[in-house]
């Protein structure tokens, strides 16, 4: 595989990295998010595996539901990194002016997408070993052979989605559905838009038969074998149109990329391109702290906008989390948005990382004001985490428990935004520190505050 010269490329690439980061880097990369997975076992043991405590016979129904949770997470995730990669990789600029073989391109970013996101799958086997541990191996393994389907299905199906949206985007028999779903958009936005869409209904269908297999099969089913095989099929099937479809639509991606942006841009107010989220707050802030926060939301909502609406995607997450009338409700929410408030704060580091040269010094320094100002912007990032798990609590629950859970993100978020903004004094380190701080910090607060 390594004579392919963009898979050559990308492994020399990986490789140059890791020996110019070391031994950080490979703590980092490797250590952090294994320690992460096993920190968390003990909450998921309590939180989301308690089937386990009930009599056996309840067990493989939880552990279907559980994967069918997890999987769904594992296919939206690559939906949105396989959309990234060949859709709007960094890397298209350079290549779409180059007479490449398409399809080695796309089978390259595809490798690179899922060497990047391999821990998911290792941390959902970590996280989900208290099955094995208790005495049914049988049932953890045919777990994992459930995820591993549902990741090979979201990659897959991923790639072969987002580059049929490029030839749907741009097909007159398809005008009429899209100027229904695009709402404000140019019309070839709305295929990419509704694309993750359709990955996650159709491969979550996939994963729903597959999670669906696990019990089949521990019960000696064997159609539940036939299921867990399906997303493997489901995957291949996906896999063998990707190559023509990258000869017929990679280049075109280009050309509808670049009229979706010339829309925007002609349709557009100058002073709209300038505006970004919540930047209306900082008429209220300190003239000298405003200066700061407004720098910091443009430069946040520009490059780190997917970590900054991630806020809202673990707003939805704890919605669903305490969406039950059972009493681990709340505890679950607690534990979502505990975790949430670290992952976004992470804003903090990576901000200071990312922040370009030339304004350290067009930029008065930033001193107490930048901090101020930086916190003040985590803040407000970190908003809407509480609400949405607080919603559901108090819809199940009662009002108490939800300000509970809003009293929660209100701790995690005066832990997380201080620790961010430490690790993020070292630059070029910040992240290497935050991490296992944040898991650390963000594990030892789920403990102490995960039950009102």
């Amino acid at each position: 595989m390594l004579r392919d010269p963009y898979i050559a490329y990308w492994w020399r690439r990986r490789r140059n990295q890791i020996r110019g980061e070391g031994l950080v880097g490979l703590v980092r990369s490797v250590g952090v998010p294994l320690m992460s997975a096993v920190l968390m076992v003990p909450l998921v043991r309590v939180l989301f595996l308690d089937f386990l405590d009930e009599g056996r016979v309840f067990w493989s129904q939880g552990v279907e539901q559980v994967v069918l949770r997890a999987a769904l997470v594992v296919i939206g995730w690559l939906s949105l990194d396989v959309y990234a990669a060949l859709i709007r990789g960094q890397h298209r600029t350079v290549l779409a002016l180059l007479p490449v073989h398409t399809p080695g391109v796309v089978r390259a970013q595809l490798l690179e997408v899922a060497a990047s996101r391999w821990w998911l799958f290792a941390g959902a086997a970590i996280v989900l070993s208290p099955i094995a541990l208790e005495g049914a191996p049988i049932l953890w393994a045919l777990s994992l052979v459930a995820l591993l389907g549902a990741f090979a299905v979201g990659l897959f199906g991923s790639a072969a989605v987002h580059l049929a949206a490029v030839a749907v985007a741009e097909d007159p028999r398809w005008a009429g559905l899209l100027d229904l779903a695009r709402g404000n958009n140019p019309r070839a936005q709305a295929a990419f838009i509704y694309a993750p869409g359709v990955v996650l209904i159709g491969a979550g269908w996939v994963a729903f038969r597959a999670a669906h297999g696990i019990r089949a099969a521990a019960l000696g089913d064997p159609l539940g074998a036939l299921e867990l095989a399906l997303p493997f099929a489901i995957a291949l099937l996906c896999a063998l149109p990707v190559p023509r479809l990258a000869r017929s639509q990679w280049f075109r991606g280009s050309a509808v990329v670049a009229d979706i942006d010339a829309r925007y841009a002609a349709l557009s107010d100058p002073e709209e391109e300038l505006r970004v989220y919540l930047d209306w707050v900082v008429r209220f802030l300190p003239e000298r702290v405003a200066l700061f926060a407004l720098d910091d939301l443009r430069h946040g909502w520009r490059q780190r906008r997917t970590l900054v609406t991630g806020a809202w995607l673990v707003a939805a997450l704890a919605l669903a989390a305490g969406w039950t009338e059972q009493e681990i409700g709340p505890p679950r929410v607690a534990v979502v948005v505990i975790l949430g408030t670290f992952l976004v704060a992470a804003n903090g580091v990576v901000l200071a990382r990312d922040e370009p040269e030339f304004l350290q010094v067009w930029l008065p320094p930033r001193g107490a004001a930048g901090a101020a100002a930086r916190a003040a912007v985590l803040a407000l990032w970190l908003l809407p985490i509480g609400f949405g798990g607080a919603l559901a609590v108090w819809f199940f629950h009662d009002l108490a428990r939800a300000g509970w859970v809003l009293g929660v993100a209100a701790i995690a978020a005066a832990v997380a935004v201080p620790s961010a903004l430490l690790c993020a004094r070292s630059r070029l380190r910040g992240m290497a520190a935050y991490a296992p701080l944040a898991t650390v910090l963000s594990v030892a607060l789920a403990a102490a505050l995960g039950s009102p």
